[in-house]
């Protein structure tokens, strides 16, 4: 299971410094934690490694954001692209939750991050998809 990130910086920075210090949580619950930088962003380079040399930060080609910004909500004219946005993906690829925007810093926002963690963890695996021609 994975929560994917996508930034921009400097806007998203609290978000990323908070996801740093909940990445030990959220990989003992069974969730990665990988953020990429927006296409217009540049990455995060205030954000420091870990300790153990490792980093939330990752680097992509510009397409996988744009990829998965069809996934965000419709951008009209009139409305900005979102600079920031999470997905929660399963262990079996589906998104199951999505965020739009710098979450503000509420009492038990991580909590329910992590219940939602728990939940797909306990859910029973999904038959495989047989592909082929159907009507």
């Amino acid at each position: 299971m994975t929560l994917l990130v996508f930034y921009t910086s400097p806007s998203s920075l609290p978000r990323l410094l908070e996801l740093a210090t909940l990445e030990g949580a959220y990989t003992t619950a069974g969730a990665r934690l990988i953020a990429l930088p927006m296409p217009a962003s540049s990455p995060a380079n205030a954000l420091e490694r870990r300790g153990d040399g490792g980093s939330l930060l990752a680097l992509a080609s510009p397409a996988v954001a744009t990829t998965y910004m069809m996934f965000a909500p419709e951008v009209r004219d009139d409305v900005d692209t979102p600079a920031h946005l999470e997905y929660l993906i399963d262990r079996f690829g589906f998104l199951r939750v999505r965020r739009v925007g710098v979450p503000a810093a509420v009492a038990g926002g991580a909590d329910e991050t992590r219940r939602q963690i728990d939940a797909l963890v306990q859910e029973p695996p999904r038959a495989s998809v047989q592909w082929g021609h159907r009507h």
